[in-house]
C-alpha cells in the first residue's frame, strides 16, 4: 500500500509541479517585454499545461485538482523581479528545481507501469532540454 501510495503521491506532485511551472511561464511571458522570451515563456506554459493534462489522465484525476494549488509567492517572486535579466535569472532556477523533481519521481518510481515510466522520462527529457535552452537565452 505505501508504494501505491507513493506512486500516486509522486505522480500528483508532479501534476502541481507542472501547474506552478505553467503559472511561473505564464506571468513571466506576461511581464516580458522581449518578444522572443514572452514566445519562449508561452511555449513553455503551454507545454506544463500539456504535461499536466497527461499526468491527470494517467492517475485518472480531474485538471481541476490542480487548481487548488496556492501560487501566490511563486508568482510574487516572478512579478518583483522587474528587469528581464532578473526574471530569467528566478525561471532558470525555477526550472533546474523541476528538473530536481522529475529525477526525483523518476528514481522513486521505476517499478512502476512502463507507460507512466515513458511519460515521465519523456517530460523529464523536455523540461531538461528547456533548461538549457533557458540557459543560452
Amino acid at each position: 500500500m505505501k508504494t501505491v501510495n507513493n506512486f500516486n503521491g509522486n505522480v500528483q506532485h508532479l501534476i502541481k509541479v507542472n501547474y506552478q511551472r505553467m503559472m511561473a511561464f505564464e506571468q513571466a511571458a506576461f511581464n516580458s517585454q522581449d518578444e522572443s522570451l514572452r514566445s519562449f515563456y508561452a511555449a513553455r506554459a503551454d507545454e506544463s499545461e500539456a504535461y499536466l493534462k497527461e499526468l491527470c489522465s494517467a492517475l485518472n484525476v480531474h485538471e481541476s485538482i490542480a487548481s487548488n494549488i496556492q501560487c501566490d509567492d511563486l508568482l510574487k517572486n516572478i512579478t518583483t523581479k522587474k528587469t528581464a535579466i532578473r526574471m530569467l535569472d528566478f525561471i532558470i532556477a525555477f526550472e533546474k528545481t523541476v528538473v530536481n523533481w522529475y529525477k526525483k519521481a523518476i528514481t522513486d518510481i521505476q517499478s512502476f507501469p512502463a507507460e507512466l515510466n515513458e511519460i515521465l522520462s519523456r517530460q523529464y527529457r523536455a523540461v531538461g532540454a528547456s533548461q538549457l535552452a533557458l540557459q543560452e537565452l
